[in-house]
């Protein structure tokens, strides 16, 4: 079994700060996480978190030339 280190919770992000960062609505990332959409997130308590480099990658990925370019 293969474990992923995550870092730690300081260096988690909120999903005020992901949601800032992406440039959505924090109830976005809520609706995505109900219907396990598109970007991993981590429960540490009753909190939700996300790691930066996912959400880096993630927006990065989303990048796109044109309107002809496959998702």
């Amino acid at each position: 079994m293969t474990s992923t280190i995550l870092a730690p919770q300081s260096e988690l992000w909120s999903p005020a700060q992901t949601a800032e960062y992406l440039g959505l609505a924090t109830g976005t990332l809520a609706n995505w996480r109900y219907q396990g959409k598109h970007l991993r997130y981590v429960k540490v308590g009753n909190s939700i978190r996300y790691e930066p480099t996912v959400v880096m990658k993630f927006k990065r990925d989303g990048i796109r030339h044109g309107t002809g370019e496959e998702s």
